[in-house]
């Protein structure tokens, strides 16, 4: 029976009060706890065989005047076709690890084993342009390697007549078409937008934090008592919702608030330098994607003008990002149509060169580029990237072939800059000149 533990000589005490099942319909509540006369020390009674008749039927049958009746929609719910999104998501692990393995000699290789995944569905070529980015952001080193990897898939696409179905039309029937540079284009835009955003962010995080904390010390040195420190959201908890049995929490000690408040900043300076990295790694892949004809002229133009708009106050990171940018296309920038919007872009850096609300490091970048320029857009020294594996080797010979000549007697005129042969025996030959971008005469468009 379900009624209470019966005892002694009368049994247990017939349960329709004390264990009615408070649950269910007014109709069925005083049915319970029938049994309660039997002696012998037995348990009490059936304890409501119609308290739970109909226990365990479907909701929708139960007669329960509270309850509201069910009412079908005709907005219900439908089950995803898991098929397809397994498959797009394998696709997309597919991509993830063929890119994870891209080096400058399996280049072709593995451009035929994304292709051999499948890029049918937008869908699949804006998960793949978004990969290709994460990685150039996060591997600025290899960005050119990325440019030429959207280059070549969009290069094939466009020889093979690929065409891709705008998902976001408002026309089903006749949707529009896109190509792999209009979503490669969008990601431009969108991640540029989201960089400069997230910096902004976290420069407003770094600069509330240093608010409060010179606030603070104001504060102490008024004399004025400090306010209670904030406790962590699971200590917020009241004593009486504590378990039984658990001990209340204790407060914390001042070591352990300034162990919490420095990993706040050191969280808050990480959150600020992956926002730069990335924003620098944007700049990079944009110039990059520019050598390799994938963005027009135009929008470069428009980069560099949003990164020059705040002459009055300039921003650090846009500086930076500036003098990235031009370090890069400025030689393919700088041709005769465009001569006037070089000529104002350098006397703005010429400006900024002398703006001391920026740090020396900025202003020593600006005056590299306006160097830069006046050389015909040579570097100083080429910025190392991805290699072959012959090239490695080959750096490798050559290094232990100097270390071995500089190792033995001083040879006369100093010898060891050329890389082949005997050493120069004049002091005027300097074997070779500047590696890099030569002056920028072509127009592109």
């Amino acid at each position: 029976g379900n009624g209470p533990p019966g005892g002694g000589r009368g049994g247990g005490r017939g349960g329709a009060q004390k264990w009615a099942h408070t649950g269910m319909p007014p109709d069925q509540q005083g049915e319970g706890g029938r049994g309660g006369r039997g002696g012998g020390g037995g348990r009490g009674g059936g304890g409501g065989a119609g308290g739970f008749r109909n226990y365990g039927a479907p909701v929708s049958n139960r007669a329960d005047p509270r309850l509201p009746q069910l009412v079908k929609t005709a907005n219900n719910f439908l089950a995803i076709d898991k098929t397809a999104w397994d498959a797009e998501t394998k696709k997309q692990k597919g991509f993830k690890g063929i890119l994870n393995k891209l080096t400058p000699e399996s280049f072709e290789k593995l451009l035929e084993k994304i292709l051999e995944e499948g890029i049918d569905e937008a869908q699949t070529l804006m998960g793949l342009i978004g990969q290709l980015f994460d990685k150039a952001l996060t591997e600025p080193t290899f960005a050119e390697l990325y440019a030429t990897m959207c280059a070549a898939l969009s290069d094939r696409f466009l020889a093979e007549g690929v065409e891709f179905k705008d998902p976001a039309s408002p026309d089903l029937e006749n949707p529009t078409v896109i190509t792999f540079k209009r979503v490669l284009l969008s990601k431009c835009q969108e991640e540029f937008e989201k960089g400069d955003g997230a910096i902004k962010a976290a420069e407003k995080e770094l600069a509330d934090a240093a608010e409060a904390k010179a606030a603070a010390a104001a504060r102490v040195a008024a004399g004025e008592p400090e306010p209670e420190p904030e406790q962590e959201p699971e200590q917020e908890k009241p004593a009486d919702d504590a378990e039984e049995g658990e001990a209340p929490a204790k407060p914390k000690t001042p070591e352990e608030l300034d162990l919490a408040e420095r990993r706040k900043v050191h969280e808050r300076e990480e959150r600020m330098r992956v926002a730069r990295r990335r924003m620098l790694g944007n700049i990079r892949f944009i110039g990059e994607l520019f050598k390799k004809q994938m963005l027009s002229e135009r929008i470069m133009h428009t980069c560099i003008q949003k990164l020059l708009s705040d002459p009055e106050k300039p921003d650090e990171e846009d500086v930076e990002a500036l003098c990235k940018l031009l370090s890069t296309i400025g030689g393919q920038l700088d041709h005769q149509k465009a001569k006037s919007h070089m000529d104002a872009y350098a006397n703005r850096i010429l400006g900024l060169s002398k703006n001391q609300t920026l740090s020396s490091r900025h202003r020593f970048m600006c005056q590299d580029v306006l160097e830069m320029r006046s050389k015909g857009w040579r570097m100083r020294r080429k910025e190392e990237g991805p290699k072959k594996i012959g090239d490695v080797h080959k750096d490798a010979q050559r290094e232990a072939s100097n270390q071995a000549r500089g190792g033995g007697p001083p040879v006369r005129g100093g010898g060891g800059r050329d890389e082949r042969g005997p050493p120069p025996q004049r002091s005027g030959d300097r074997g070779g000149g500047f590696s890099g971008a030569g002056p920028g005469g072509r127009d592109d468009r």
